[in-house]
């Protein structure tokens, strides 16, 4: 087998293809002017996702605001509101609170040595807002008392992540950012380099905007909820994503659905693999080696 027959490409754009595959997924590729694939092509694959978990209603500006120079302490976030977060801190941010959260990282680095960066224990809902113009840095350690907190970002609720600038995340025990329930990205330039997962949601990963370049030594992008069919989907509907992956670049258990955007996969070893997947417009482009 030759090396273009190894190097599996995929280059479509304003295409509406439903992928049906076995319960252990699959992956399809376009090489050779015609469309391949590892299972048989269905149009009646459902492309409906729930995109609002209620978080679109919130007057976030409506909050109480406090300014927050980190440093060597944790900065612990107990109560609603919002939390603008500036400086260097070396041990990390929690928050466990029943209300909503709002953290505006403006110019921020937080370089945790004995955890993630940024835990979210307990809250209604969390938005993380790059404020314009800024750059910030994430950093977990890379050990911990309790290896379950497995991102450098990790969030026991639902995280949505906004805004105008930028943010690097560097997950040096296992992986980049974290929700164990739904995880949206809306804007921001977010770079995120990971020794396992990239980008993890539990129930969705959600993608409108934003320019995200993933690095990571697992997976780039994936959605693991398994014991709910009506989750584990990832929706991409906007923003530029390139992707460089030890192994699958996305994956979800459920469906892979692509409305608009730009997704590139430099290298993996299986690119796009769902139950289901379409594609209905967008530009999609994906080197693997499988």
């Amino acid at each position: 087998m030759t090396t273009q027959q190894l190097r599996k490409t995929i280059i479509i754009s304003s295409l509406i293809i439903a992928l049906s595959v076995s319960a252990v997924g699959g992956y399809w590729y376009y090489t050779n002017g015609s469309v391949s694939e590892a299972a048989a092509v269905s149009s009646s694959a459902s492309t409906e996702v729930d995109t609002d978990d209620g978080e679109e209603g919130i007057d976030w500006d409506s909050l109480p605001t406090t300014n927050v120079t980190l440093g060597s302490e944790t900065v612990s976030i107990t109560a609603a509101g919002t939390y603008i977060l500036s400086g260097t801190g070396s041990a990390g941010v929690t928050v466990n609170t029943d209300g909503n959260v709002r953290i505006i990282l403006n110019g921020a680095t937080i370089k945790s040595t004995t955890g993630a960066a940024i835990y979210v224990e307990n809250a209604e809902n969390t938005l993380i807002q790059l404020a314009d113009g800024t750059e910030n840095t994430v950093e977990d350690a890379s050990t911990r008392a309790d290896d379950t907190i497995d991102g450098a970002i990790y969030s026991s609720d639902d995280l949505v992540i906004e805004g105008t600038g930028s943010l690097t995340v560097n997950a040096q025990f296992a992986d980049g950012i974290v929700s164990k329930d739904d995880l949206k990205i809306t804007g921001g330039t977010i770079s995120v380099s990971a020794v396992d997962d990239g980008v993890r949601g539990t129930d969705s990963v959600y993608v409108t905007g934003g320019t995200i370049t993933i690095d990571a030594a697992g997976d780039g992008i994936k959605a693991t909820n398994e014991t709910d069919a009506t989750k584990g989907y990832i929706y991409i509907a906007g923003g530029t994503i390139t992707i460089d992956a030890g192994d699958d670049a996305v994956a979800a258990v459920s469906k892979i659905v692509v409305d608009s955007g730009t997704l590139t996969v430099n290298s993996s070893v299986e690119g796009i693999e769902a139950t289901n997947v379409t594609i209905n417009g967008g530009e999609v482009t994906v080197n693997a080696s499988d």
